[in-house]
């Protein structure tokens, strides 16, 4: 990202038209990427979550139960204990 700004900001003092269209382009090109990482990593996060869960909890049906509106319910009343 560095070494992109250098280009992009002398096709803007020289108001050469078609550097600056091309350094557009490179612009367009690393924020694809940098989007595409980001959700990839989002995407890979909501992903781990439940099995991180499960690994923790040990159980599968202990994990299952949490998630029942009821034991919600439970786990907050004896949380203001």
């Amino acid at each position: 990202m560095n070494a992109w700004n250098q280009p992009f900001y002398d096709a803007l003092e020289r108001k050469d038209i078609g550097a600056f269209l091309d350094q557009l382009i490179v612009f367009g090109v690393i924020a694809s990427i940098l989007l595409c990482l980001n959700v990839a990593q989002s995407w890979f996060n909501q992903m781990i979550k439940p099995k991180l869960r499960v690994w923790l909890v040990g159980d599968r049906s202990t994990a299952d139960n949490r998630r029942k509106p009821a034991s919600r319910a439970r786990l907050w009343v004896h949380s203001l204990d």
